[in-house]
This record gives C-alpha cells, structure tokens and sequence, in this order.
C-alpha cells in the first residue's frame, strides 16, 4: 500500500508542479479547472516519476525532427487513480516533429511573446546550438521546408496546453 501511494505521490507531483514544482511548466495565467480535461505531463518528469532516469551524457539528438512524438495527458481520478493517456502523435503530411519538453533541458531562455508567433531559443552550450543549427538548417535553405515544434512552456500558449508552431 505504501508503495502504491508513493508512486501515486511522484505522479501527482507530475501534474502538479505547483505542490512540488517538478518538471512540468508553471503557468502564468489561471485559468477554471475542469476536472475532466486531461492535461499535458511533460514527458521527463513523467519517465523520472516512474524511476527511469537518462544517462548522465547530453544527447542532442532530441533535438531531430521525427516522424512521431509520443505525448502523456493525465489528471487525477477517484480514490487515489491516476487517469492516464499515452497518444502518439504522427507528423501531418510528413511535416517532421520537435517535441521542446524533450530538449528544454538544453535551453537557458525560450520567448515566445513576440507580436510576429515566432519563438526564440537560447541554448546553454554552443555544441546544443551548433547540433540544433545543422539539424534545422535545411528550413532555412528551402522556404517550403518546415517542421512542427511542439511547446509545453510558459507564455507558449494557452496554459495547460501544449503549442504548436511551424
């Protein structure tokens, strides 16, 4: 039993960082809460809740465009359950996927306020930027080319919602 209740602890502390202040993003703007919405789990503190931990080295490679993106909702239910969704989410029209809770470890800044929609990104290594950089270039030699980044943070969108942006 006391184990069943930990666990329910580590992940109720997932969705909602605001008794423990995990991983996932703090919102700014409250807003009414319905309790039969399932809200985004930012998928690392979801694999931490549930013991599995990264290697120590930075892998860049979370920053690839992909073809699929695995997204958790929860919310808590009756008696102590935790009511999950694991969705995968399939690039529209081979349109590549960058999920940003999966490298906004690597980033120091993230402003998405701008009057234009755009986003600006600081990376806290130059090896972060320079790999984003490669990876991404190909948007900027061919206007046509885009790719789906997917925002869960704060001032990026409504609040416990994630964002796109192309």
């Amino acid at each position: 039993m006391a184990s069943r209740l930990a666990s329910f602890c580590l992940a109720a502390a997932v969705l909602f960082p605001s008794i423990c202040h995990g991983g996932n993003v703090l919102r700014s703007s409250p807003r009414a809460v319905d309790a039969s919405i399932l809200r985004p789990i930012n998928l690392r503190s979801y694999e931490a809740a549930l013991g599995l931990r990264r290697r120590d080295r930075v892998d860049f490679t979370d920053l690839d465009p992909a073809t699929q993106s695995q997204l958790i909702y929860g919310r808590p239910g009756e008696e102590g359950q935790l009511l999950l969704a694991n969705m995968t989410l399939y690039a529209p029209a081979g349109l590549p996927i960058v999920l940003m809770e999966r490298f906004e470890s690597l980033t120091s800044a993230v402003d998405c306020k701008g009057d234009d929609g755009t986003m600006s990104l600081t990376f806290r290594s130059k090896q972060a930027y320079h790999y984003a950089l490669k990876k991404w270039q190909y948007i900027n030699e061919d206007e046509e080319k885009q790719f789906l980044l997917i925002a869960n943070h704060d001032g990026c969108g409504p609040a416990d919602e994630r964002q796109p942006y192309k």
